[in-house]
């Protein structure tokens, strides 16, 4: 089974930060493990190829990706970004990509990226250096310059998980009130419901909420509350305006006993096609609460790659 350990050791790359990295055939070559992919840098001075070459370098990493399951490429500045997939077949052919495309860059005389795109210092002695949430193939010095410039432009949002909950329950009031719409109108709603906990996480992330567990515990316990309200606050009113339309005079104490007493006994009085609509419509909100637990769970990277 191939690993990326494995990987580094075919290619003789030294690790640091998590980031394999070292000198193949006179190319930088960079590969680290992002999520459910491999991202892999290889150093080639593209910043002012002649267009014929950049075409020709394009067409032949179009031809080559998904024969090696590359989910994309980019062309930078600095070189050639590709991301792989995780998967095993991906794994077992990384090395022999990684060679195809040098071998290509050999055969288009496009040279290695010998100079830093940040200082214009020579690469040969390159360190990889991380200072902050910035990883930089050259020296301390460089890349202490390179963070400091990039704060200079990027600006934190600070993330808190009040604010997120609040857009987590903005976000499947949202999707509720779609729903509400549907089934007080007769449609089939339930399917809508899948909505509730998928804008509920959406909302969480807008309003800028903190990766933290408690998003993986409020984005589905606010999604199964507010539809159990909703539910219950439709039924509710439908009952009502049946009640007020037939004359009847009663108290919001009468009428809310006996919804109560018509739920534990299947009365009548609960029309079966709303009830089977809300059965319906929880297995839907579970279905979308098991879609949004994975990333509920999925934390941030700590650093972003600047190679």
């Amino acid at each position: 089974m191939t690993s990326l350990n494995k990987i580094a050791k075919e290619l003789n790359l030294k690790n640091r930060y998590g980031i394999y990295y070292g000198d193949v055939n006179g190319y930088v070559v960079s590969i680290s493990r992002r999520e459910h992919a491999l991202e892999l840098f290889i150093g080639a001075h593209t910043a002012e190829l002649p267009q014929k070459l950049l075409g020709e370098l394009e067409s032949f990493l179009g031809l080559n990706a998904l024969a090696y399951n590359a989910d994309s490429y980019a062309l930078t500045k600095t070189g050639l970004s590709v991301k792989l997939s995780n998967k095993q077949e991906a794994l077992s052919n990384t090395v022999e990509f990684v060679h195809l495309v040098i071998n290509q860059l050999h055969s288009l005389s496009i040279p290695g990226a010998e100079l830093c795109g940040n200082c214009g210092k020579k690469l040969e002695q390159g360190v990889l250096v991380k200072v902050g949430e910035h990883v930089h193939i050259c020296d301390e010095d460089c890349a202490n310059k390179l963070a400091a410039s990039k704060k200079k432009f990027v600006k934190k949002t600070p993330r808190h998980f009040f604010a997120g909950f609040i857009g987590a329950v903005m976000g499947s009031i949202i999707a509720l009130a779609a729903w509400l719409y549907l089934s007080y109108f007769g449609y089939y709603s339930a399917p809508a419901a899948v909505l509730i906990p998928l804008l509920a996480l959406l909302g969480y992330k807008l309003f800028g909420g903190k990766n933290c567990i408690g998003k993986a515990v409020a984005v589905p316990l606010i999604s199964l509350i507010n539809y159990a309200l909703g539910a219950f606050g439709l039924i509710y009113y439908i009952v009502l305006k049946e009640w007020r339309d037939g004359g009847y005079i009663f108290t919001h104490t009468e009428l809310l006993n006996t919804l109560i007493s018509s739920f534990t006994e299947r009365s009548e009085l609960i029309n079966a096609f709303i009830y089977n609509q809300l059965i319906a419509g929880a297995a839907f909100v579970l279905i979308g609460i098991i879609i949004v637990i994975p990333f509920s769970l999925r934390r941030r990277e700590k650093f972003t790659a600047i190679l």
